[in-house]
């Protein structure tokens, strides 16, 4: 067997809210552990997987206490160069697979 390629880890910590202003729905926030591997020379992308997690590297903004916190399991995204058109910046297709659960009844 060959080593063909190992993809170099990175990993972050990452949090973020979303407000809502109108009701029914609370404002919702995530914390999420991430860790990503460029496969660009490889494969041609970058992938990043992430789920949630409860304990926080730091100390966290403050929010509502109202605010519910979403709940992301196993969820990622892969990240791929598209060829560029003129007069574009750069560009980059997404492809994201969530496997959330937002935590919004109606």
């Amino acid at each position: 067997a060959a080593q063909l390629g190992f993809p170099s880890p990175v990993s972050v910590q990452a949090y973020g809210a979303g407000f809502m202003p109108w009701g029914p729905f609370k404002t919702r926030d995530v914390l999420f552990n991430g860790y990503g591997a460029d496969a660009l020379d490889e494969h041609g992308c970058v992938t990043l997987v992430f789920q949630s997690t409860k304990k926080a590297m730091c100390a966290l903004p403050p929010i509502s206490k109202h605010c519910v916190r979403a709940d992301f399991r196993r969820s990622g995204v892969v990240l791929e160069p598209l060829p560029p058109i003129p007069g574009a910046k750069t560009r980059v297709l997404a492809s994201l697979v969530l496997n959330g659960d937002p935590k919004m009844a109606v």
